[in-house]
């Protein structure tokens, strides 16, 4: 049993090491960044309107929302991997998501770089 022990931890511990330096050379190779580093609450984002497959006409509709500007996170839920969503000008839920919390989930989110331009 000691043999085996010993053998095993050593092979244990090398392949821990190999998927450490696995995960830093993806990461590093295809620019992945963790959602804490770039969302925290108040950051500005567009949600993206959930279709179904089954879903008729229109295609071409925008699906990233609001069009014309942004809203910004109030909270983040880890263990369910959802954001509540705030209007940015009052702070009150969208009534776009119809909940009445504003969840979205992570992936349907996207950050918020624009400036708004107002037509006179």
């Amino acid at each position: 049993m000691k043999i085996q022990k010993v053998n095993f931890g050593i092979a244990g511990e090398k392949i821990v090491k190999y998927q450490e330096k696995y995960r830093k050379d993806y990461n590093k190779r295809n620019g992945t960044i963790s959602f804490k580093r770039v969302y925290q609450v108040g950051t500005k984002v567009q949600w993206r309107k959930h279709k179904s497959k089954n879903q008729r006409g229109k295609k071409t509709d925008l699906l990233w929302y609001p069009r014309d500007g942004h809203v910004v996170i109030s909270k983040i839920d880890s263990k369910f991997r959802k954001v509540v969503l705030v209007d940015s000008n009052q702070g009150n839920p969208i009534p776009e998501l119809k909940k009445e919390n504003s969840e979205v989930s992570w992936e349907r989110i996207r950050l918020f770089h624009h400036k708004i331009i107002k037509q006179k």
